[in-house]
């Protein structure tokens, strides 16, 4: 679920060997084939995300966030005797990846070769090619490219909002708990948002969008009252087609 939440939508499983004989059997990612188990159950996981990963791959995105990687930045830092510099630019970066996601921000990082070549400013968006932007954030950076800063000036000129620092990300109220992370895709007439718990214990948390769940494993449609505890590592995936939310039954 973590790898499909972040846009890995495809599974590609490890290693069937014919035999386990000799470090075989203990090799890791482990073989995952008749010899385990667990094989007669492994169909389960499979079609659970098979049908996740058909969903997330079918639906739109139209994420309006973009950060900038800073990959221009650690071109003039490295060293090939010491990249501490690096290791504190990814540190800083991954420290901004990680508030927009406990923030709950839908966002692509903008690689600026690709900004280079394919990245206009169209009605206050910064456009690349399906996907256009209300908002770029800029990560801790000592350069970036010419062309970069010339989009960003006439972004910020048709009114786009360039972000500078983590005390500047807005929240996202769509769910109360920092520790789930989501993401959305649009369908003609509904939307649906696939949600995980980023951590090894049970999270609880009251969501604002969805009507509907999908069973993953049955593929089964359940109305859905609003309120969801998470098991570790757990997901949910939920319709929002605008319809309200089914009543909460009182305790």
């Amino acid at each position: 679920e973590w790898q499909m939440v972040h846009g890995v939508t495809l599974l590609c499983q490890h290693l069937e060997g014919y035999s386990l004989r000799g470090i075989r059997k203990r090799d890791y990612p482990p073989a995952m084939y008749y010899q385990q188990p667990w094989w007669k159950d492994y169909h389960i996981f499979n079609e659970s995300m098979a049908r996740v990963g058909m969903i997330l791959t079918e639906g739109k995105e139209e994420y309006d966030t973009l950060l900038i990687h800073p990959e221009s930045t650690a071109w003039i830092y490295f060293n090939p005797y010491n990249n501490s510099a690096i290791d504190k630019l990814y540190s800083e970066l991954m420290q901004i990846v990680q508030k927009m996601e406990q923030n709950h921000i839908l966002f692509h990082l903008g690689d600026e070769t690709i900004i280079q070549r394919h990245a206009k400013v169209e009605n206050g968006c910064l456009v690349i090619g399906q996907q256009r932007y209300k908002t770029v954030v800029l990560p801790p950076h000592e350069i970036l490219f010419e062309n970069t800063k010339i989009l960003l000036k006439e972004f910020q000129s048709e009114g786009g909002t360039v972000i500078n620092a983590l005390e500047e990300l807005p929240v996202n109220p769509i769910f109360d708990n920092p520790n789930i992370i989501h993401t959305k895709r649009s369908f003609d007439g509904y939307n649906v948002y696939f949600l995980v718990n980023n951590t090894p214990d049970e999270q609880k948390t009251t969501i604002s969008v969805g009507s509907k769940k999908i069973d993953i494993v049955s593929g089964e449609i359940l109305p859905f009252n609003g309120e969801h505890t998470f098991g570790a590592w757990g997901s949910l995936m939920l319709v929002d087609d605008g319809m309200p939310q089914a009543v909460k039954l009182k305790k």
